[in-house]
């Protein structure tokens, strides 16, 4: 799917299978919810002028699903969703920036129990993709800050040590 102007919607989106989602440069809305269950939605800015975004009533993540994110040569991209992503039974929420630093020009912003911080580390069912490769912490928890969903950084071995967001 794919924007062709900045609007504003009361639909939920429910997806089917592998999902595009295209910002193209505008700020688009979607006051009910999505619904993923074991579903990869990416979210990108086709626009190399303009910033997009989408915003989104919430996310229920029923089974683990993957949301993956790619601002490409775009000025960015960001999702927003309103009223929080809730995860159920053994939900997993993995975030993939295509740049591998989200919080720069890919944004999640949510609200709930996702951006609960605990110890530094955001609700432990949400992780990062850090592009780093399986040589290294390829997974990582989130924590949460004014840019969003972010690597929490863990410079402690201890988790109860480790920083807060900045």
């Amino acid at each position: 799917m794919q924007d062709g102007a900045s609007f504003a919607s009361a639909r939920s989106v429910f997806l089917t299978g592998s999902s595009s989602y295209d910002t193209n440069g505008f700020a688009t809305s979607y006051s009910g919810g999505l619904t993923d269950e074991k579903r990869t939605l990416t979210v990108l800015n086709s626009s190399t002028s303009s910033a997009g975004s989408v915003a989104l009533g919430s996310m229920a993540i029923t089974g683990t699903a993957t949301r993956a994110r790619d601002a490409g040569t775009s000025p960015g991209v960001s999702v927003t969703l309103t009223n929080g992503i809730t995860g159920e039974g053994n939900a997993t929420l993995f975030l993939a920036p295509t740049s591998g630093t989200l919080g720069t020009v890919e944004k999640v912003f949510s609200s709930g129990a996702s951006t609960t911080i605990a110890n530094g580390i955001a609700a432990p069912w949400t992780i990062i993709d850090s592009g780093t490769g399986a040589s290294s912490d390829h997974y990582v928890y989130t924590t949460y800050c004014a840019n969003g969903h972010t690597v929490a950084a863990a410079g402690n071995t201890s988790i109860h040590a480790s920083p807060t967001a900045s």
